[in-house]
């Protein structure tokens, strides 16, 4: 998967660098700015945007960082607007409308859409060394951006730490490895990965957005909320692992499973048990409605 953050950060880095950067959603109506601001449109809605992309921005050198309001989401704009001004105080403003300078700005950058700075093309490379590792992933960015700011006084130590992610930290009480959770989960916050004789289950915390579908459809109901996701989490435990089982795979169908059911799954058990796919219930007296019915059609015939 491209990592279009990347991309940005390497494009900016590569050029003069404005004073601010403002972003903006796909859909928004698009800003004209002075000379020294560049406009950056999302590739989609900016609230799919990770928590550490404003910090990454600034940690370049950048002054400060306005955010466009989306007129299709404005709440969850708004506090995802919140968010990223809770973990870089001072540095992240809502943008508004204001008096155009005499003087165009850059062109857009369009995430998803930027291509390789032309020394990179050629192989040279960055003139200078970023102040962040762009080549490295989304958390270890933004830990980094994070670091170089409070170095840089910019932000106090720690602050934003006890910020909502709007993620929830989940717990597991019984899991069967059934891996139901893990498709429930539309943002791929879940992953369960299985071994030799075990299966363990984990949580990506910056990619869960609180929707608690997998709690909601887990079939032995072992899944539960602990509490918000805060940044804290995010940087403690980028990956929690939430539960670890010994498993085994059905000899029937090759489905993980608890060891201790046996060779076979709960499901092939029950096709084992009852080879035409149904079981009947047993009717009062002793007598089979399988039977019953049985008995009653040699009669009609």
């Amino acid at each position: 998967m491209s990592d279009d953050v990347a991309a940005l950060l390497r494009w900016m880095w590569a050029h003069d660098l404005p004073r601010e950067v403002v972003l903006a959603c796909d859909h928004a109506k698009v800003p004209r700015l002075g000379r020294r601001c560049q406009l950056v449109v999302w590739n989609g809605c900016l609230t799919q945007a990770s928590v550490g992309v404003p910090a990454q921005i600034l940690a370049l050198g950048i002054e400060k960082v306005g955010v466009v309001a989306c007129s299709e989401e404005p709440e969850a704009m708004a506090e995802q607007t919140s968010v990223w001004e809770s973990l870089t105080p001072r540095l992240v403003y809502r943008y508004t409308e204001t008096k155009r300078g005499l003087l165009p700005g850059p062109e857009p950058l369009v995430v998803g859409q930027i291509g390789v700075p032309r020394r990179v093309l050629l192989g040279l490379g960055l003139r200078d060394k970023p102040p962040i590792p762009i080549k490295a992933d989304e958390t270890a960015r933004t830990l980094a951006a994070l670091k170089l700011l409070s170095e840089q006084g910019r932000v106090r130590p720690g602050e934003g730490l006890e910020a909502k992610l709007g993620g929830v930290r989940l717990a597991v009480s019984e899991c069967t490895a059934c891996g139901v959770c893990v498709k429930a989960c539309p943002h791929g916050a879940l992953t369960l990965l299985h071994y030799d004789d075990s299966s363990a289950l984990w949580q990506t915390s910056e990619k869960c957005a609180g929707e608690q579908a997998c709690v909601e459809l887990c079939p032995v109901e072992g899944l539960w909320v602990q509490g918000d996701m805060r940044l804290a989490d995010l940087l403690d435990e980028p990956e929690r692992k939430l539960y670890s089982i010994n498993s085994a795979a059905c000899v029937q169908c090759g489905a993980r499973h608890p060891a201790d059911e046996g060779e076979l799954c709960g499901v092939c058990q029950f096709r084992k048990a009852n080879p035409f796919g149904s079981a009947m219930p047993t009717m009062t007296g002793g007598a089979n409605v399988t039977g019953a019915t049985s008995h009653a059609g040699i009669q009609s015939s």
